[in-house]
């Protein structure tokens, strides 16, 4: 299912309509980008999304080891000066941000002669350098409101909502991971629970194990995906908890009001900023002591 914002699929659907042309496709993962990329250059070329890969004028490259090659640069090169049937080809970059500023320039040449030979369709999490955004057309995908997607889904699971923030491969990534997404339900469900302060701190101290040879230790259960996930669930259950401290609603599918007496709005607010500053971390680097350090956050005062 392919959710994404009504602007961002107008901007989609116009492109459908045009030449191939230079495109960068941007935002954070899980916002269905790539499923995009592959229906607009499938069009394009006129085939079906499946048989793209035996096209003969379509090139897909995708990171190796964490980034993108010399090699597979060169790949987009001569394929700008071959195109088999005299047509415009059409290259789809996944994962573009791992392309090194070298080799980003070594693009430049054949993203300004694309009109003639090819056309590259770039995904990427973040913008490239400015000299290749020039050269696209840059097309920017945004999360989804919780509210939104709250109303999209029928009968969603609160966990996995909040844990998506708002983008929905995310969510539908949760929901296909049984074991995890039991689990995100067992914490968001003990979280919401909670009247006192002492239950709160056993279950926070449970969630961090403090026992080094413990292989249960969450960053060690969790690959990267699922840990910024799970410190989005923390991030949101968070920013409820203040909201029903102001007597606003916030999420009104969502009821805080049990454990929102287990913090002073001091201590929520200085926790919402804690694991908002975490689940940005672990998008690069989330280290053991990190994630020690923000469970501590989270333990209420005596």
């Amino acid at each position: 299912m392919r959710v994404v914002k009504e602007r961002t699929m107008a901007e989609i659907e116009i492109l459908k309509k045009s030449e191939p042309r230079n495109v960068a496709f941007i935002g954070k993962p899980g916002l269905n980008k790539l499923e995009l990329a592959k229906e607009l250059v499938a069009g394009w070329l006129d085939t079906q999304e499946d048989a793209l890969d035996l096209h003969p004028d379509y090139l897909y490259i995708e990171p190796s080891d964490g980034s993108i090659r010399t090699e597979q640069v060169e790949l987009i090169r001569r394929k700008a000066q071959i195109c088999p049937h005299g047509e415009k080809a059409v290259c789809l970059v996944n994962g573009a941000e791992a392309m090194s500023t070298d080799l980003q320039n070594k693009l430049l040449k054949v993203l300004e002669d694309s009109d003639k030979e090819l056309a590259v369709v770039f995904v990427s999490t973040k913008d490239l350098l400015e000299t290749v955004m020039s050269r696209c057309m840059a097309v920017r995908f945004w999360p989804m409101g919780l509210e939104e997607m709250h109303a999209y889904y029928q009968k969603p699971s609160v966990a996995a909502l909040l844990a998506s923030d708002g983008c929905p491969g995310i969510y539908d990534a949760i929901l296909s991971d049984g074991d995890f997404l039991v689990y995100l339900e067992g914490f968001y469900q003990a979280m919401c629970g909670f009247r006192e302060r002492e239950q709160l701190k056993h279950l926070l101290r449970l969630t961090h194990s403090l026992k080094e040879k413990d292989r249960e230790y969450l960053p060690e259960k969790f690959n990267s995906w699922e840990l910024t996930a799970f410190l989005n669930l923390l991030k949101h259950l968070y920013w409820q908890i203040i909201m029903q401290q102001y007597d606003l609603s916030g999420y009104p599918w969502i009821s805080v009001r049990k454990i929102k007496d287990c913090y002073r709005f001091d201590e929520a607010e200085a926790c919402y900023y804690a694991c908002l500053e975490a689940a940005e971390q672990s998008k690069s680097y989330f280290s053991k002591n990190d994630f020690f350090d923000l469970l501590m956050k989270l333990v209420p005062t005596a």
